[in-house]
């Protein structure tokens, strides 16, 4: 397989599984559809969720949030690219227990590089 049609497959697996990233993990990929503004004090956004400005088509697919897994603690930013392919090719979204495990597998490792490079 080429590496444009490799990565289309990984780019609609992951659009695909957005709404599960989101939800179990707080991987937030925009997907064309977006919530109400967000509330000041909470940062939650509130009201139904609309349609994305489809004027511009490549806010769609972008990784828009990350969790925070240690408070002040943030990975490198060079990682990033390795960390998506990996949520692409190495996480099983066929059942969520293999989702979940696999996942929350792949997004320890991201946060591990900035901890291994603390330590060297």
């Amino acid at each position: 397989m080429a590496k444009e049609e490799l990565v289309k497959v990984y780019e609609k697996k992951l659009m695909d599984n957005a709404e599960m990233l989101n939800d179990f993990l707080s991987i937030e990929i925009s997907t064309g559809l977006h919530e109400g503004p967000a509330d000041e004090a909470t940062g939650l956004h509130e009201g139904p969720v609309e349609e994305m400005d489809s004027s511009k088509p490549e806010d769609v697919g972008r990784l828009v949030a990350l969790p925070i897994v240690v408070l002040g603690v943030k990975p490198f930013v060079e990682e990033l690219p390795m960390f998506i392919l990996r949520l692409a090719s190495e996480v099983d979204y066929s059942n969520e227990s293999s989702f979940i495990k696999n996942a929350s597998h792949e997004l320890a490792f991201y946060y591990a590089r900035y901890i291994d490079f603390l330590t060297y």
